[in-house]
């Protein structure tokens, strides 16, 4: 599976990001290079115009990569029309509200990857 792809649903595109490959240190690099990736894509997308569904379950994490965490979802702010997210639980949870607060976005916790696609598309 790619680490960002386009997936439609009911027909809109939708980049899903798959963060949950990343579940151990010595891959923190590798989250990185995918948090610039998605800046990157995201600079090409007209304002407030991107659906982005992420997936963090099991995601590796510590406090450096909460803080670049919190740099992308800042930075991509312009250009996402709609964000979801799976996988948040236990601590995750307290760092996505930490960064909701820090960065004024609001994005979907949602249980299944099913709810945040039908989040994603509604109008």
């Amino acid at each position: 599976m790619n680490k960002i792809e386009k997936i439609t649903h009911k027909g809109k595109e939708i980049f899903f990001v798959n963060y949950s490959l990343y579940r151990r240190k010595e891959q923190r690099q590798d989250i990185v290079d995918l948090l610039e990736e998605l800046m990157a894509l995201m600079r090409q997308q007209p304002e407030k115009s991107a659906l982005v569904l992420s997936d963090v379950t099991s995601i590796y994490l510590e406090k450096e990569l909460s803080d670049l965490f919190t740099e992308m979802v800042e930075h991509n702010k312009p250009y996402v029309k709609r964000s979801a997210v799976v996988g948040v639980s236990g601590f995750k949870k307290s760092i996505h509200n930490i960064m909701m607060a820090l960065t004024g976005r609001d994005i979907r916790i949602c249980t299944d990857m099913e709810s945040a696609k039908e989040y994603l598309v509604q109008e």
